[in-house]
Formats: structure tokens, C-alpha cells, sequence
């Protein structure tokens, strides 16, 4: 629920990152107390516990400054990790020198967000 309320802002430029970041850091948090509860039910039930509860629980969110960091120095990276997941993504080439074209915009326009706060 939470993440479909969330997509109206997100979809607001340069404002977006943080509402996302803010609900990605909420989304893991409450993962992780899930994750907390089920390994303790196992243990009163004597299954043994998977071991991905600290690897979850160990993540950390990275600040809106990292993210839009990422964003506007290395585009092309995001851009081909994202398409190593099950996502149907045109290739970088396709369109990757439009949103290179539009980096300076998107960090002038990060800034002056950022001066807001």
C-alpha cells in the first residue's frame, strides 16, 4: 500500500529520491523485524533459521545525496545493473545519451531542492 501511495511523489523529479530512499530505508526496516519474528518462531518450533536474516538486516539505504551521485556521474552503470534483473529495459544505447544530455539540468535542478530543505 504504502509503495503505490508512494509513486505520485516519486515520480517527481529530484523530490522523488527522497521519498523513495525514505521508503526503501521503512520497507527494509520492517523486512527486518519480520525476519526477526520468523527466525524466533522457528527456533520455538526447532527448525533452524536461514541464514539471509543478517545479510537483510545488514543493508544499508544510501542518502538521497549518494543516490542522485550515482545518478549523475555514473548513469550508465545504474542503468545496466538495473537491466541484469528481471526488467524489460531498452539498452543503454538506445537512450542513454538523451538522459546524458540531461544530467546538468538534473543536478542544477537536485541543488536547488536541496536549498529548499
Amino acid at each position: 500500500m504504502r509503495n503505490l501511495a508512494s509513486v505520485p511523489v516519486e515520480a517527481i523529479p529530484t523530490a522523488g529520491v527522497v521519498v523513495v530512499v525514505g521508503v526503501t530505508a521503512l520497507e527494509l526496516k520492517e523486512a527486518c523485524e519480520t525476519m526477526k519474528d520468523m527466525t524466533e518462531l522457528n527456533q520455538i518450533m526447532g527448525i533452524e533459521a536461514p541464514p539471509d536474516q543478517e545479510e537483510v538486516c545488514g543493508l544499508k539505504v544510501p542518502t538521497p545525496d549518494e543516490v542522485m551521485d550515482q545518478v549523475l556521474n555514473s548513469p550508465r552503470a545504474i542503468w545496466e545493473s538495473m537491466s541484469n534483473w528481471d526488467l524489460e529495459l531498452p539498452s543503454w544505447d538506445q537512450w542513454g545519451d538523451k538522459l546524458n544530455s540531461m544530467k546538468d539540468s538534473v543536478g542544477k535542478v537536485w541543488s536547488d531542492f536541496k536549498s529548499l530543505l
